[in-house]
């Protein structure tokens, strides 16, 4: 959990894990974030996320969400376009078509 300044607060969920042919990189992936978008921008919720992490963590994985706003050039990074979303709904009681109705779908990689 966070706090700016202003006392606009947000908090987040980091998974630290092991990638690489020999898990040889300590990476930590964002699974989640909460912030006041319209109040604190992501570049500042990075800084803090970047701050509480552990010095030995070589990579930080970032799913995007169109929110985060990470258009930015940040050093030492890459963006990648995913081949799929991660995220699935099913429903038992609504056909393909109204759910389709409901649903927005996005061109980014997160739903």
């Amino acid at each position: 959990m966070f706090t700016d300044n202003q006392g606009h607060q947000g908090w987040f969920a980091l998974h630290f894990h092991r990638r690489g042919i020999h898990q040889q990189i300590l990476a930590a992936k964002i699974l989640d974030v909460v912030w006041p978008h319209d109040q604190i921008a992501f570049t500042d919720v990075l800084h803090v996320i970047v701050s509480v992490t552990d010095t030995n963590v070589d990579m930080l994985s970032i799913r995007g969400r169109p929110e985060m706003n990470i258009n930015v050039a940040l050093p030492n990074s890459y963006c990648r376009t995913l081949p799929s979303p991660e995220s699935v709904v099913l429903s038992r009681t609504m056909g393909t078509q109204q759910l389709s109705e409901m649903m927005d779908f996005a061109t980014v990689d997160a739903v």
